[in-house]
């Protein structure tokens, strides 16, 4: 009787083994601990930083290297005829604009009399409202 009763266990395993998929381990278990140990490394790596550069005396700003400068030539002006001045050009061919005492001005813009005609990279081409006379501005 207990070759017969060996005989149907083996089989009762062999079925269960059959049924039951064999599903590999999740990995995102294993991937939750480095996570874990990464974000400590790096928040305490931080503080040995901040406390370290507190201890020397030392802020952030004195560590790390000041912005330079840029210094180049004074932007050329160009008055008009009553005390506006052309400042600067931004040229896009589709959508250019002049810089006249700080405001920027499109075709069509108006300063003081004149009215803005064309804007090249170069120049400004106004028209006074009153005489229609015409002049242009260079940079």
């Amino acid at each position: 009787m207990s070759i017969v009763y060996e005989y149907l266990k083996q089989i009762q395993e062999k079925n269960q083994t059959l049924l039951t998929p064999s599903v590999p381990p999740k990995r995102r278990r294993a991937f939750l601990p480095l996570v874990s140990v990464s974000i400590l490394i790096a928040v305490i790596l931080l503080i040995f930083f901040l406390f370290l550069s507190h201890s020397m005396g030392r802020s952030l700003s004195q560590i790390l290297p000041k912005p330079k400068e840029i210094t180049g030539p004074a932007p050329a002006t160009v008055s008009t005829s009553k005390g506006a001045m052309l400042e600067g050009i931004i040229y896009n061919p589709t959508h250019p604009f002049a810089i006249f005492s700080g405001k920027m001005m499109e075709v069509g813009g108006r300063v003081e009399d004149d009215e803005v005609m064309f804007i090249t990279p170069d120049s400004v081409t106004l028209k006074n409202l009153k005489d229609h006379s015409s002049r242009t501005l260079r940079l």
